[in-house]
């Protein structure tokens, strides 16, 4: 995903809803990636997608620097 030039962030082992955050410039999306190594039956991706499917919305996105010397 990155040699296609993207930003990927990685919070695998965070045992948060994502391993992967995906920012396209491209396309301008961002995604949200769950990687199950050892697959998951087809009610448990139906209920993790369920689950999230609120992320498939639009949102308002801001960046921000903070700290450094005053």
């Amino acid at each position: 995903m990155e040699k296609e030039g993207n930003i990927v962030i990685r919070s695998a082992g965070s045992h948060s809803f994502t391993d992967l955050i995906v920012i396209s410039k491209k396309d301008m999306t961002i995604r949200f990636v769950q990687c199950k190594s050892r697959g998951l039956s087809k009610p448990a991706k139906e209920k993790l997608e369920q689950e999230y499917s609120w992320l498939n919305t639009e949102f308002v996105c801001s960046y921000e620097v903070l700290g450094g010397k005053k």
